[in-house]
C-alpha cells in the first residue's frame, strides 16, 4: 500500500489557520497524500503524491492498467507530473548463466515435442479433429416416456448399426487418402464430411442406449491409417541437449518471440525463437559447443544483443530482458489543475483525483 510521509508543517496550523499557502513549498506540502479518482464510469486510478516529491500513479479499465511514478511539483494553479521513462541507452538483454535443465524446462520441451506429433499427423491427414478433443456423450434424449421399451431398445440397435457403418466409412476414406499420389479437394471434402457423420452417429447411439436404459456402447474410434495415428508411446521428458530461456528477471515475466541467433565454436549458427515460458530449443544435440548468442526482437529492431559466453553442448543457456523498457508510458506529463484540495484530471466531466486517508 502506498503512504505518504507527513510534509513540512505550514504556518498556522498550531495558530490561526491560513486560506492560502504563501510558498510553492507550503502549497505543494498541503497537497502531499493519497488521491483516488471519482467521476469517471468503470475507471479506477489511485495517484500518491510524497512530501519528497515522487508520485506513484495507477490506473485500471477493464482489461487495462497503467502506472507511471517520477516527480511532482506544484506549476502555477496546477500539479505537474513528470514520469521517470527509462534510460534508452540502458541494455535490453543480458546474459545471466547456463544451467541444467529444470523440471519446467523438461516439462514444456516435452509438450512442444507432442504439439510437434499433432501437427505433423494433422498435415498428412487434414480430415481429422483436433486430436486433443475427445468426443464423450451426448446429453440424453428426453422423449415420449409412453414409448415401449422395446421400442427404446429397437431405436438404441439401430443407432448402434448406423454409428458402426459411419466409423467404416471413415475407415475406408482415410485409407483412400493415404493412398492418394496428390491432393484431391473432392477426396478431402468427403473424408471431412465423413468424420462429422462418424461424430454425430456416435452421439446419437449414446442418447439412444440413455433412453433406452442400456448401457452406454463402447464404440471405438476409427481403425486409422498410421500416417492419421499419433504415436501410442508418449512423449518423454528429456533433459538432454541445448535450449535457450529469456524471462525478464523483476518481474519473472517470460519474453516470447525473442528471436535467438546461437554461435557455434566451428562457425555454424542456428536461429531458435521463444515461445512458452520463454523458452527455445534445439532440434538434437549440437555438433559442437554454443559461444555466443545475438538476441533481436521485432518490437525494437535496433536494441538487439550480442553476448560470448563459455561453451555450452547441454543445458538451457539463460539470458535476462528489461521488458519495462519495452513498454509504451501511460504519459510523459500530466497536468492536474489543483481545485480546492482536488486535482482535476482535464475539462468537466472528466473525473477529479479527492483525497482521502
Amino acid at each position: 500500500m502506498w503512504s505518504a510521509a507527513a510534509g513540512p508543517a505550514l504556518a498556522g496550523q498550531e495558530g490561526t489557520p491560513v486560506s492560502q499557502p504563501a510558498t510553492v513549498e507550503a502549497r505543494a506540502a498541503a497537497l502531499v497524500g493519497h488521491y483516488y479518482l471519482s467521476g469517471v464510469h468503470e475507471v479506477g486510478s489511485e495517484l500518491l503524491l510524497r512530501a519528497d516529491g515522487t508520485f506513484d500513479w495507477g490506473l485500471a479499465y477493464g482489461a487495462i492498467d497503467q502506472a507511471a511514478k517520477g516527480n511532482w511539483r506544484v506549476d502555477g494553479d496546477a500539479v505537474l507530473l513528470v514520469a521517470d521513462l527509462k534510460p534508452s541507452d540502458a541494455p535490453l538483454f543480458a546474459y545471466a548463466a547456463t544451467e541444467g535443465w529444470s523440471a519446467e524446462a523438461v516439462e514444456e520441451r516435452a509438450q512442444r515435442s507432442e504439439q510437434d506429433l499433432i501437427a505433423a499427423v494433422h498435415a498428412r491427414c487434414p480430415f481429422l479433429p483436433d486430436l486433443q478433443v475427445v468426443a464423450t456423450s451426448a446429453p440424453p434424449l428426453f422423449g415420449d416416456n409412453s414409448v415401449p421399451a422395446a421400442t427404446l431398445r429397437d431405436r438404441a440397435a439401430a443407432a448402434m448399426r448406423e454409428a458402426v457403418a459411419a466409423r467404416s466409412r471413415v475407415e475406408a476414406l482415410a485409407a483412400k487418402w493415404t493412398a492418394r499420389s496428390a491432393a484431391d479437394p473432392a477426396r478431402l471434402k468427403a473424408a471431412r464430411a465423413a468424420m462429422d457423420a462418424w461424430s454425430e452417429a456416435r452421439s446419437r447411439a449414446v442418447a439412444a442406449a440413455d433412453s433406452a436404459g442400456l448401457p452406454s456402447p463402447d464404440l471405438a474410434e476409427p481403425a486409422l491409417p498410421e500416417a492419421c495415428r499419433l504415436p501410442e508411446a508418449e512423449v518423454a521428458g528429456d533433459s538432454a541437449g541445448l535450449g535457450v530461456q529469456v524471462i525478464d528477471p523483476a518481474s519473472s515475466r517470460p519474453a516470447r518471440n525473442v528471436q535467438v541467433t546461437l554461435r557455434f565454436a566451428d562457425g555454424s549458427v542456428e536461429t531458435v525463437t521463444t515461445g512458452r515460458g520463454g523458452f527455445a530449443f534445439l532440434a538434437g544435440k549440437p555438433g559442437a559447443a554454443a559461444v555466443g548468442a545475438i538476441l533481436h526482437l521485432d518490437q525494437a529492431p535496433e536494441r538487439d544483443g550480442t553476448f560470448a559466453f563459455p561453451p555450452a553442448t547441454d543445458g538451457i543457456i539463460r539470458f535476462s530482458v528489461d521488458l519495462d523498457q519495452l513498454a509504451l508510458p501511460a504519459f510523459v506529463d500530466l497536468r492536474l489543475r489543483i481545485d480546492d484540495g482536488d486535482l482535476l484530471l482535464g475539462g468537466p466531466g472528466d473525473g477529479r483525483y479527492e483525497r482521502r486517508p
